[in-house]
């Protein structure tokens, strides 16, 4: 999850579909694996919150 994370920091430069990659892995592992305790690390939620505070929406289509 930690090299989900470590990509996720360079959101606003990665392509969409690496993001939606990232993020279908995480949500894979977390939720069909039932280990939703994988996010709960400093680095992870970090990196989500600074996601929602940037000004980049959640769909970001790199040009």
């Amino acid at each position: 999850m930690l090299k989900y994370s470590q990509l996720l920091q360079r959101y606003g430069e990665n392509d969409h579909h690496v993001n939606n990659c990232a993020f279908t892995m995480m949500y894979h592992v977390a939720g069909d694996c039932k280990n939703h305790e994988a996010l709960m690390h400093p680095e992870i939620l970090q990196t989500f919150i600074n996601i929602l505070d940037s000004n980049l929406p959640l769909t970001y289509v790199c040009d």
